[in-house]
């Protein structure tokens, strides 16, 4: 079992330069959770804005890697609900543990017009945790294990690359293959942006 403490734990926040507004939105947010092993990753603009976002997933990866496992991964419109703990407890052989989540994908139909293979599954792991395949949304993000990460980044690679298509439909084909997980509750990381709350700010009851 893995004890992990947020206030310690490497945590890279993806931002714009041009985002002043979110750069100081994201430094409060550590300030009122405790974080202190935080690092701006400057993120790339570039159209379509999936390749930007894409590359700029990629460029964050790679350098988790650098550092090492485990680490952190957050978008920079996040905000965080009262289910957020500065510390958590997760098996050895999970591979990611997605502190917030989205249910964009849950019908066959949304799925689909986001070039998915399958609909969101799910499905209990533990007492804790239920095991995830086909979800997409990358803005808080927990890697655990290396090769999950090596494999994201060759799938973000291809979709972002060759598919001209987003980032976050590249981790959620592979989710399959790896034990990828989210808590039970309320997200405890949500986008804060009208266009997305009612998919991010979510729960799973047991």
């Amino acid at each position: 079992m893995k004890h992990l403490d947020l206030s310690t734990l490497k945590t890279y926040w993806i931002n714009l330069d041009d985002r002043t507004d979110r750069q100081d939105s994201m430094i409060r947010l550590f300030t009122r959770l405790g974080m202190n092993n935080v690092e701006r990753v400057s993120a790339i603009k570039a159209q379509p804005y999936y390749f930007g976002c894409g590359m700029s997933h990629i460029k964050t990866l790679e350098r988790g890697l650098e550092s090492g496992t485990p680490f952190l991964v957050l978008e920079d419109d996040v905000t965080f609900n009262d289910t957020f703990k500065p510390t958590i407890d997760v098996p050895d052989e999970i591979d990611a543990v997605y502190l917030g989540w989205t249910t964009w994908s849950a019908t066959e139909e949304r799925a689909a017009s986001s070039k998915m293979s399958r609909a969101l599954e799910m499905r209990v792991y533990d007492d804790n945790f239920v095991k995830i395949s086909y979800m997409t949304s990358l803005h808080a993000v927990l890697y655990l294990s290396e090769e999950y990460v090596r494999k994201c980044i060759d799938s973000m690679k291809e979709w972002v690359q060759e598919k001209k298509w987003h980032c976050d439909v590249g981790t959620a084909e592979v989710q399959c293959d790896f034990n990828v997980v989210v808590p039970f509750g309320r997200t405890w990381f949500y986008q804060d942006d009208p266009r997305n709350i009612s998919w991010t700010n979510v729960k799973v009851d047991k």
